[in-house]
């Protein structure tokens, strides 16, 4: 019996890890959602949200985060959560189909950084030049 109790709450659980997931993904869409991480702790639950912009997910005075942390309280089985964010850069390689006279200057660095490999040898005529 208790076996089975212990698969049913850990199946519970990954469910409403599931619906939180869900649930933050439709509500930071905008945001640019990177991913959700979850720690239960001996304090509560820290849920950890990664955006590429997190002003957007924070929110004016935290107004956005505030409501979001109410709502995960009143409408899931967490014990007491507590929101975090994270910011993620995009990949600068989804960024180089720009065509090449609008493109930022910081995308050529990292081209233009790169060392300088020397050729193997020189043209064929000046070497054999007589």
């Amino acid at each position: 019996m208790s076996k089975e109790n212990s698969i049913r709450r850990i199946v519970n659980r990954n469910v409403d890890r599931l619906l939180v997931k869900e649930f933050l993904m439709k509500n930071t869409k905008k945001a640019g959602f990177g991913g959700l991480d979850i720690v239960r702790t001996p304090a509560g639950t820290k849920v950890t949200i990664t955006a590429e912009r997190v002003g957007m997910v924070i929110g004016r005075r935290g107004k956005i985060i505030n409501e979001l942390q109410r709502r995960l309280n009143d409408e899931f089985t967490l014990p007491s959560p507590k929101l975090d964010v994270e910011e993620v850069r995009p990949l600068r390689s989804t960024r180089r189909s720009w065509p090449r006279r609008s493109r930022p200057p910081w995308s050529v660095v990292g081209i233009t950084a790169a060392p300088v490999i020397p050729p193997l040898r020189t043209s064929w005529r000046l070497e054999h030049a007589v």
